[in-house]
Order: C-alpha cells, then sequence, then structure tokens
C-alpha cells in the first residue's frame, strides 16, 4: 500500500482533506482570538464563511475520495481522506437531521 495517491482524483482527495484541516485550524484560531458565535448560525460572518468553506472542503474531500477508491486508489492518504470526510459528512447529517422537533 502506498502513502501517497498516484490518480488524479486521489491528489485532489489530499489537496481538499488538507485544505478541510487549514479551515479548522483558522477557525480555532479565530475563536482564540475572540470570534464568539450568536443566537442564530450567521450572527458571525468571519466564522460562518470560514465553516461552510471546511464543509464544503470536508465533504468534497470525501466524494472526491469515494471516486478515487471506487476507481481502485488504495493509497493511505485518500484512505483517510475519506475516513475524515465521512465523519464530517456524518456530523452535519446529524447535526442538522438529527434533532427532535
Amino acid at each position: 500500500m502506498n502513502i501517497l495517491p498516484k490518480t488524479n482524483a486521489g491528489k485532489w482527495a489530499v489537496r481538499l482533506l488538507l485544505v478541510f484541516i487549514g479551515f479548522f485550524i483558522f477557525m480555532q484560531a479565530l475563536v482564540m482570538l475572540g470570534q464568539e458565535g450568536g443566537e442564530t448560525f450567521s450572527d458571525n460572518l468571519y466564522l460562518l464563511l470560514t465553516f461552510l468553506s471546511m464543509a464544503l472542503s470536508g465533504v468534497s474531500a470525501f466524494a472526491t475520495s469515494a471516486i478515487a477508491i471506487i476507481r481502485k486508489e488504495r493509497a493511505l492518504l485518500v484512505l483517510l481522506a475519506a475516513f475524515i470526510g465521512l465523519l464530517f459528512a456524518l456530523l452535519l447529517l446529524g447535526e442538522n437531521f438529527g434533532q427532535a422537533h
């Protein structure tokens, strides 16, 4: 098993995972610098845009890595991108559809 991907889809999955991690770190830095959430999801524009960018890159990393795996990519970083992306997608689904109304 290789660590680095060989296919184009695999390389994009790893890039998107790195972007996801970068936005995650940036969001944590914003919170450490004093940015706070509010009553609604869109009260803080900086956190909102960072979270939406992080969510888009995380779900895209999952989708791209799934395509790469279907096309027989077996690199460790692609499998990691699929795992982290899947966990994040499940977190998003649980937050949005798991609440009792």
